[in-house]
């Protein structure tokens, strides 16, 4: 089951990152992922999320998916 916050809460968030220049990353999976499955899938992309982290400024947010990261609209 999702859970999707309000919309609300979701620019205090966006705004967050901005104000604070953070970096984050979201670990996304389609359907009910198991705790082995979500490390897995962790430490498969631990490479992209890293070079991310060193080669890019913040603020920014990237989804972390089986096909690698991509990067979430702050806007």
């Amino acid at each position: 089951m999702a859970c999707r916050l309000p919309r609300s809460a979701r620019r205090r968030r966006r705004a967050a990152l901005v104000r604070h220049c953070l970096r984050a990353v979201c670990l996304t999976t389609s359907g009910s992922a198991t705790k082995w499955e979500i490390l897995t899938l962790a430490v498969r992309q631990c490479p992209a999320i890293e070079r991310t982290a060193e080669e890019e400024p913040g603020p920014y947010t990237y989804a972390v998916t089986s096909d690698g990261l991509g990067r979430i609209a702050l806007s």
